[in-house]
């Protein structure tokens, strides 16, 4: 994993709230960097080698997120955070919602955090419940580590 992307303690060298897109300008630090980046940063390859595909997992999450290349050469940094942020703002179904994994108090964690990332905004609100909100205030992506079966896993931690 590129070093701009790979976790480490007690230093992670990234930090993004996973609620807001990472093209909007400074929603993405790169501590590591020590200065504001630049597309340059974003289209490094995540991967040495590089690979057309990622798969990523969180614990909180009941799915995966699948990475694409979006070029050639391989999966960059940029389609880790786009694609990322795409994936966890979709909408859930009421079979995530109402599958027998989740528990009424699972659901009422998911109504929590849905009515803090909406803040009273009718508009978030009509939008419905997000993938996102399974992260709870799991929300500052901080990198990625190797995982099970070739899958990389989403370290994120608490936003208060």
């Amino acid at each position: 994993m590129h070093p701009l992307l790979l976790y480490k303690t007690p230093n992670p060298p990234i930090l993004h709230d996973l609620r807001e897109n990472p093209l909007a300008p400074d929603t993405v630090e790169f501590p590591l960097l020590q200065r504001r980046h630049n597309d340059l940063d974003f289209a490094q390859l995540a991967t040495h080698p590089p690979t057309h595909t990622l798969r990523l997992y969180h614990p909180r999450l009941p799915w995966y997120i699948d990475i694409n290349q979006s070029h050639p050469n391989g999966v960059t940094v940029f389609d880790i955070l786009t694609q990322m942020y795409e994936q966890l703002m979709q909408q859930i179904t009421g079979r995530h919602y109402w599958n027998e994994d989740l528990e009424d108090v699972d659901r009422a964690r998911l109504g929590t955090a849905f009515q803090e990332r909406c803040n009273g905004d009718r508009g978030l609100i009509a939008a419905g419940v997000r993938r996102v909100d399974f992260l709870e205030r799991r929300l500052l992506f901080e990198g990625l580590v190797r995982g099970r079966n070739g899958m990389w896993e989403i370290k994120a931690s608490k936003i208060d």
